[in-house]
């Protein structure tokens, strides 16, 4: 474990970038090299934001009980502060209603 450095956790952060969502439920037969090409070129969705953060959060938790334990001699924790940054609304960023989306939905 100690032989994991900066440019492990850089790969790390792109894979999970372009990592196929449902991979267990919708392409368990397919090679995994083709998904992460298919959702390069946008035609195999990715992962939403919150699972990213979701990964980044445990795998940085993990190498921080592994400091913790001095089972790696790191001075920092290469994948901590490393999550992707958006929030938890749509792709675009956007909130799925509007406020008068809600007013009209509820007026009734």
């Amino acid at each position: 474990m100690s032989d994991i450095s900066v440019n492990d956790a850089n790969k790390f952060e792109d894979a999970i970038k372009n990592f196929p969502s449902n991979l267990t439920k919708k392409y368990k037969d397919r090679p995994l090299s083709d998904l992460l090409d298919e959702v390069k070129s946008g035609a195999v969705r990715g992962l939403s934001i919150n699972s990213q953060k979701k990964y980044h959060r445990r795998v940085s938790e993990f190498f921080k009980w592994c400091m913790n334990r001095g089972y790696v001699n790191w001075n920092t924790n290469y994948f901590s502060g490393r999550a992707p940054k958006g929030d938890k609304f749509s792709e675009d960023g956007r909130a799925p209603f509007s406020p008068g989306d809600l007013n009209q939905m509820f007026s009734h």
